[in-house]
């Protein structure tokens, strides 16, 4: 029972019957008693040696019995989830032959919210919420397919997900040899739907996926990437971010488990304005991203960034870090036991430029300067590091 959904009962006994080489047992379901049509139904069979059958429903389930099984850290405050569960299943591998559907979708469903001077909850609808998988002599084929929509957004962010196994045609099969075929693809036009669930003034921008996967679920290809372009954000306190970001996705495992990896994500005209003494003040990237590869020469990581005035002439912080494992060329080896370099670096010509991290301090100046280094393997690395704080001042606040 549940105050959120009411009281649920199991309708009439399904009578099991079981023997050595087979089983079953007859439809068992859950009712809501505040709602008849809102049921949950199962029923299935068992024959030696492999073969059994599932079936199962689901009718007018509310989402509001899920919302009220996440933890309270999973819903934003004043939000919940609203509408209707519908889900059928038929599944069968009797006679060694997979073959089957699923079908399972979201009626009516939500997010339904209110803003602190609402009167009237607002909502973000999920205009469609489906999951279809079907299996026979052709496979295992599934996808999935989501949209929201919300009347602040002027476009509907969109997901869809295919999947296939063309040869996964018995149950049991090894999975890890089994060729597939599968695709991400998605997007937000107007991030603006987005920011009900942040603590944004406002947000805007676009966000685009785009991922292929191929080969065998053992050795998979991967391409693709995603990029979130114009982005725009209005904080409290007067603070505001702009830019654009982009991520690209190569990589491959060879059948002797050798990988091959070029992951990058670049910023691309970043900034960062806030108020400081009364003061506009403009932070820019003007350079960095993150870059991982992977090879015959093993496996090499860098990130940096480097921060700016408006002019891009002063330098205000710089940051670097880089690891390499040379010799880790394939997932079959003990990453514990690799070889490793890491070295970081990091520089701030003038404290001043993080008073607005630190609110306490009226006046704050000197320099910062920051090395790492580590040798050794994953497991047993020597670390040596330094720290140089210079002709540094501060005023605390009175």
């Amino acid at each position: 029972r549940s105050d959120a959904v009411g009281t649920w009962a199991m309708g009439q006994p399904a009578a099991p019957t079981a023997s050595a080489r087979a089983a079953s047992r007859g439809e068992l379901c859950l009712a809501s008693e505040r709602a008849p049509a809102s049921r949950v139904c199962a029923a299935g069979a068992w024959r030696a040696p492999t073969g059994w059958r599932a079936t199962a429903t689901i009718d007018q389930l509310p989402l509001a019995l899920v919302d009220s099984l996440l933890p309270d850290s999973s819903m934003w405050k004043g939000r919940g989830l609203d509408g209707m569960l519908q889900a059928r299943l038929d599944a069968n591998a009797m006679g060694n032959q997979l073959t089957g559907t699923l079908h399972a979708e979201a009626d009516g469903a939500g997010i339904a919210y209110r803003e602190p001077t609402d009167t009237v909850a607002r909502r973000v609808a999920f205009d469609t919420a489906a999951v279809d998988i079907r299996a026979g002599a052709d496979g295992v084929h599934g996808t999935l397919r989501l949209s929201a929509s919300h009347p602040d957004s002027a476009g509907i962010g969109t997901l869809v997900v295919t999947g296939a196994l063309p040869q996964y045609t018995r149950f049991g099969l090894p999975l890890a040899r089994q060729p597939f075929q599968a695709e991400v693809k998605g997007g937000i036009p107007d991030l603006a739907l987005l920011r009900p669930f942040t603590s944004a003034d406002s947000l805007g921008g676009a966000l685009t996926i785009d991922l292929t996967g191929s080969g065998l679920i053992g050795t998979p290809h991967v391409d693709g990437g995603a990029q979130l372009a114009n982005f725009n954000i209005w904080l409290p306190g007067g603070r505001a971010g702009r830019g654009n970001v982009d991520l690209t996705v190569t990589s491959a495992v060879a059948e002797s488990r050798a990988i091959t990896a070029d992951v990058r994500v670049i910023p691309r005209g970043v900034i960062y304005d806030y108020t400081l003494d009364l003061l506009p003040q403009r932070v820019v990237v003007d350079s960095g991203g993150l870059r991982v590869q992977a090879g015959a020469d093993g496996l090499h990581a860098a990130f940096g960034l480097r921060l700016a005035d408006s002019t891009g002439a002063r330098r205000l912080m710089s940051f670097a870090t880089q690891l390499d494992l040379p010799q880790y060329t394939s997932l079959s080896q003990t990453l514990r036991r690799e070889p490793m370099t890491f070295g970081l670096s990091a520089n701030i010509p003038d404290l001043g430029v993080t008073r607005v991290v630190t609110p306490g301090i009226d006046t704050l100046s000197g320099s910062l300067t920051v090395s790492a280094s580590a040798h050794g393997t994953i497991a047993t690395p020597e670390l040596t590091g330094a720290l140089s704080l210079a002709d540094r001042d501060a005023d605390l606040i009175q």
